[in-house]
């Protein structure tokens, strides 16, 4: 399975990176693809393109603040979340 998914926290320090980190172990020990962007007080990183959101069957946004980007997503089908 692919996976893609951004992380963001008020103060985009820690949380951000925790989730990310934690997202990323699960997701390899059960033998998955992942990539996670990070929307943090020192900018985004590890950007997601329009191929990554394509090819994902599954979208995590672990966000307690409003991201940045929001749209790529728009064709995405959601369940829950905003």
């Amino acid at each position: 399975m692919k996976i893609v998914g951004i992380t963001a926290c008020t103060a985009g320090i820690a949380h951000t990176y925790l989730v990310k980190e934690k997202l990323v172990n699960a997701a390899r020990e059960l033998g998955h693809e992942i990539k996670i962007e990070t929307q943090g007080s020192i900018g985004v990183e590890d950007i997601l393109d329009d191929q990554d959101i394509k090819q994902a069957d599954v979208v995590i946004i672990s966000a307690d603040i409003e991201i940045s980007g929001r749209e790529r997503f728009n064709r995405r089908r959601c369940r829950g979340g905003r």
